[in-house]
């Protein structure tokens, strides 16, 4: 391993993965608590070997993806040029300590009942008010 620096996570093809959904599937979200949760996990593992951290995916493209992905620790992400402004002005209003104990809530919540994409966001959108 001492070749290997850092990896990007695929977020579509997690979600695909987690979920058993295409991505024009009904259910498909990749906020959906059991992606994240993969999320972390990567992200620990990479964390224990020393490696850095990379997403790519349009989870960055909404304000609520951004704080998630702070929460989880990614600071490191690919967008499109047309989310730039976006992801700027959500980066620079997120406390990424509450974000860390938002995110660790909302999926702690998830083992003992179902939590949607949709609470996902709306819990982590009050975290930008």
């Amino acid at each position: 391993m001492k070749d290997v620096v850092g990896f990007s996570i695929g977020v579509n093809d997690i979600t695909q993965e987690v979920l058993g959904l295409t991505r024009d599937a009904e259910g498909y979200d990749q906020l959906h608590p059991k992606v994240l949760k993969q999320i972390k996990r990567a992200k620990e593992n990479a964390d224990s070997m020393g490696l850095k951290v990379s997403v790519c995916s349009n989870i960055a493209e909404e304000p609520a993806g951004i704080v998630a992905l702070i929460g989880l620790g990614i600071l490191d992400i690919s967008i499109p040029v047309v989310s730039a402004e976006l992801v700027r002005r959500t980066v620079n209003r997120v406390d990424s300590s509450r974000a860390k104990a938002e995110v660790d809530s909302i999926l702690k919540d998830s083992d003992s009942r179902v939590i949607t994409g949709s609470e996902v966001r709306r819990r982590l959108g009050l975290l930008l008010e």
